[in-house]
């Protein structure tokens, strides 16, 4: 089935930065994915795989990333990893959404943590 748009339906587009960061999400998910079928398939191998997590978490905003971060990045990977399908292209975008989602939640409660502990100082 074909949706047709109306002439004057607004196109969002994302920002750059955006668009990589869910890319590289996407990525890193998929072959997430391929090193969880090996390891189940008894391949105890190291196997190689992608890990963007400081990269990502720049390009999200977080400056300097923590250990502790990148570990939370990861065990969110993990978790969506399980559930995702690498044939099924849509699902896998639509959960490297969310693990994108989730991080600029993260980010969005950090700063507001941040005002509270260090209020703004009004310059007279």
């Amino acid at each position: 089935m074909k949706i047709t748009l109306p002439p004057d339906f607004p196109i969002v587009r994302l920002p750059a930065e955006t668009e990589l960061a869910i890319f590289m999400i996407n990525k890193e998910l998929k072959s997430r994915k391929s090193v969880l079928h090996l390891e189940e398939a008894g391949y105890a191998a190291p196997t190689p795989s992608y890990d963007f997590a400081s990269v990502v978490l720049e390009l999200i905003g977080f400056i300097n990333p923590s250990e502790n971060l990148c570990q939370w990045y990861n065990y969110l990977q993990d978790l969506y990893a399980r559930t995702a399908e690498p044939a099924d292209t849509y699902q896998t975008s639509q959960q490297a959404f969310n693990i994108y989602l989730d991080l600029m939640l993260i980010k969005r409660n950090m700063n507001q943590h941040i005002t509270k502990m260090y209020p703004p100082v009004e310059i007279k």
